[in-house]
């Protein structure tokens, strides 16, 4: 509800090895259902857990057949997408629960105004806007958070640094690009 009263709601992850070693993990949330999407190190897929927020719920898993290393989760108005980065940015939506594709993906934001690598891409829709954050990794080692914002899912997207330089806490820079 917030994120200072809060519980635990359940344990998700079986304790087995294949989940030793996550990248990009994000969640989103449909109504009653909740989805939790990695990319595992060990088997260099995308996997997806769709359950019930209660510790009683028994999640299903299933594997994501995506391109992109770099994808995230995005639900709205009911729509289920994928956020990826291989350039540029791109959507790709999916039918309910995520089961399969509906579309290939489309461009949203083309030739990212950065020479640099982006990551930790995450979609978000607030209050009328279309907000995609990423943490982009510049040449000196050191890494930023990065946001583009549009009124549109496919329109013109504004770009703005939101965290630059070097952060005490992190050495080297923002480290997730998450809300």
């Amino acid at each position: 509800k917030d994120l200072v009263h809060w519980t635990v709601g359940g344990k998700i992850f079986p304790e087995d090895s294949e989940y030793k070693g996550m990248r990009c993990c994000n969640a989103a949330t449909n109504g009653n259902t909740s989805y939790v999407m990695y990319h595992s190190v060990a088997t260099d897929e995308h996997v997806l857990f769709i359950g019930k927020p209660d510790k009683d719920s028994r999640w299903s898993r299933q594997i994501l057949h995506l391109e992109d290393e770099d994808s995230s989760l995005f639900i709205d108005d009911g729509r289920f997408y994928i956020v990826s980065y291989n350039g540029s940015i791109n959507l790709t939506e999916f039918s309910d629960n995520y089961s399969s594709p509906e579309s290939s993906p489309r461009t949203i934001i083309e030739d990212v105004e950065t020479d640099n690598r982006l990551s930790n891409i995450k979609a978000y829709h607030i209050d009328g806007y279309y907000y995609i954050l990423a943490t982009e990794h510049m040449e000196d080692g050191t890494v930023r958070e990065i946001c583009f914002r549009s009124n549109t899912i496919d329109g013109d997207y504004e770009m703005k640094v939101i965290a630059d330089g070097n952060l005490p806490e992190w050495k080297k820079g923002t480290a997730n690009a998450s809300l």
